[in-house]
């Protein structure tokens, strides 16, 4: 009997706790006017402007008990993302009530449920916090019903119409179930467990929205990609200011170590748009320290005196008449490098200009320096450049990449730009060409002035070495050259010194006769060296350059006073050589 009295009040315990689940979800139910009737377009065929239902289906777990008659439900949805169009009741023994408020509020989730527990929600919520429409994208939406009859299977289908929204549009939580409440008024039982299940969001884009593109510079190997920023822009065309700004959600960021941006967000296929490639100069020491590198650097590594004596070269063998072209170029791209004034021709008012950079140290860029310096094409555009067709291109100085992007049929867009400078003749720090033109390309291959891209690097060196002594209380620094019958007939070094510790005097040429001898100072970087332009005449062993510096503190030794951060090196035929320190 004590056994029997036992299981009944077991069973009592667990009538008397058990609460039935009332699950309330989102669905897709379809386009409001299908272009076929009776079926259903497939949610991934959604798109921008297409009006469609979003049905909320309630399903409780035990109706033979306790019916749901009445329905207090709140939603958010993304204002700009959907507008909302009404809703339609299925049901009709039933009518729902909505009322909406602006995209001003924020939602604040109860501390003691869960998300998904609709009833721990309304029940224990604190309220919606007031924001400004500034910094909520969420608009608060509510439906409410109640029927003699039964609140079941799908009780409501809300409207909506895709916003045009820019490409990489965030669209989760577009839709979402935030609380609900829900009771039986014929018996006057509220349900206590309440869950949305098993859709409490709706997060579909449209796949216009989910455009990708990628934009990479095809940088040369003497190019540090993460030197170099960049981000996509747009331009109003309803306006003639040609002002390019970057669209909503579109990101500036520094290019990957391939030259790769991302450029999805933002993007689309409607707008006209244009990378903006810029020079950001930011690296790392190998203690992890950030230090600048300003582009004027860069840029005199970029055009040495291996460019100067190719532009000359090129000058110099034009003909009996001067009128023959590509005896020493051998692509069209150089002599647009070449044309540093910009006047659309090469001549010796270029050659003048790039001996005033290099050798004097007197650039001929305009503030800022970047932008007088880079030039960006269309890979296929950089291509088809050759001599013959050199003038049917602009040679204009840019930063801007201009995209085509009205491929509607596309959902990826890849770009890629070739980078190539103002002075680089020799193209050692552009894209190499990849001529399209058959017989160009033929000639062009023939030979390749740069080292970097030569397939012949170990006929293309030559010895250099740096000698520091402390001698009668100066600090001398001797440079050798070593030129191994390669008929040099240019040399370039950049000297770094400590002006913590030394004052710079002079220097000492140790030439044969017929060269045209350099030095600049430019803060503690000394730029010195050689150029010979007469026929037959080369720099030979015996070529150095002596370097005097006053200490300005008690000295020791001289180790790590004078570096050498730079050199180039240039022979007769115009190939750039490099230099190996002994």
């Amino acid at each position: 009997m004590k056994k029997i009295l036992t299981l009944v009040v077991f069973l009592c315990t667990i009538l008397s706790t058990y609460s039935q689940t009332i699950n309330i979800s989102l669905e897709y139910g379809g386009l409001l006017n299908e272009t076929n009737q009776g079926e259903t377009t497939p949610i991934t065929d959604l798109e921008i402007g297409d009006e469609f239902y979003l049905d909320v289906i309630i399903s409780n777990s035990d109706n033979s008990t306790y019916k749901v008659t009445y329905a207090d439900i709140w939603f958010t949805f993304k204002n700009n993302a959907f507008e909302y169009l009404g809703v339609d009741n299925p049901n009709s023994n039933s009518n729902w009530y909505t009322n909406q408020w602006p995209s001003a509020y924020i939602f604040l989730n109860s501390p003691t449920s869960n998300i998904d527990d609709l009833y721990g929600q309304y029940n224990t919520h604190p309220g919606w916090d007031f924001v400004g429409d500034a910094n909520s994208e969420h608009a608060p939406m509510v439906i409410s019903s109640q029927t003699t009859t039964e609140l079941n299977g799908v009780v409501a289908r809300l409207k909506f119409r895709y916003k045009q929204v820019p490409n990489g549009f965030d669209f989760s939580q577009s839709v979402m179930l935030r609380k609900a409440s829900v009771r039986d008024n014929t018996t006057g039982y509220t349900f206590t467990n309440v869950k949305a299940f098993p859709n409490q969001t709706f997060d579909n884009a449209p796949p216009s929205t989910t455009v990708t593109a990628q934009f990479k510079v095809l940088f040369p190997e003497t190019l540090d990609p993460t030197l170099f920023d960049g981000g996509l822009y747009t331009t109003d065309t309803s306006t003639n200011d040609d002002t390019w700004f970057q669209p909503p959600l579109a990101t500036y960021q520094k290019l990957s170590s391939t030259g790769t941006l991302d450029i999805t967000s933002g993007f689309n296929r409607t707008d006209d748009f244009a990378v903006i490639v810029n020079w950001h100069g930011i690296k790392m020491d190998s203690q992890g320290n950030e230090y600048s590198i300003d582009f004027s650097e860069q840029y005199s590594d970029i055009v040495t005196i291996s460019d100067v004596a190719l532009a000359f070269a090129e000058l110099n063998n034009g003909g009996i008449n001067q009128d023959e072209f590509g005896n020493e170029f051998n692509y069209g791209i150089q002599f647009m490098n070449a044309d540093v004034n910009g006047d659309e021709l090469f001549n010796s008012d270029d050659t003048y200009q790039l001996l005033l950079q290099v050798i004097e140290g007197t650039s001929y860029l305009e503030e800022p320096y970047m932008v007088h310096a880079s030039k960006f094409y269309p890979k296929s555009e950089y291509d088809n450049i050759t001599i013959e067709t050199v003038y049917d291109f602009s040679n204009g100085t840019t930063l801007l990449n201009e995209l085509d992007n009205k491929d509607n049929t596309a959902l990826q867009f890849e770009y890629q730009s070739a980078i190539t400078w103002r002075g680089d003749i020799n193209l050692s720090h552009s894209t190499q060409p990849d001529l399209t033109d058959p017989t160009a390309a033929a000639i062009a291959n023939k030979f390749e002035p740069s080292y970097a891209k030569s397939m012949n690097k170990d006929e293309r060196e030559i010895s250099t070495s740096l000698v520091t002594e402390l001698i009668d209380g100066k600090v001398i620094v001797t440079i050798t050259l070593e030129p191994d019958n390669k008929k040099v007939i240019g040399t370039q070094y950049k000297v770094k010194f400590d002006s913590s510790r030394l004052r710079f005097d002079d220097i000492n040429f140790i030439t044969n006769n017929a060269s045209t001898n350099f030095s600049n100072l430019n803060g503690n970087t000394i730029n010195l060296g050689s150029l010979i332009q007469i026929k037959n005449q080369f720099l030979d062993e015996k070529t150095k350059y002596v370097l005097t510096f006053t200490p300005t503190t008690q000295l020791e030794n001289t180790l790590g006073l004078v570096t050498l951060l730079t050199t180039d090196a240039v022979n007769v035929i115009g190939e750039q050589l490099k230099m190996k320190m002994e």
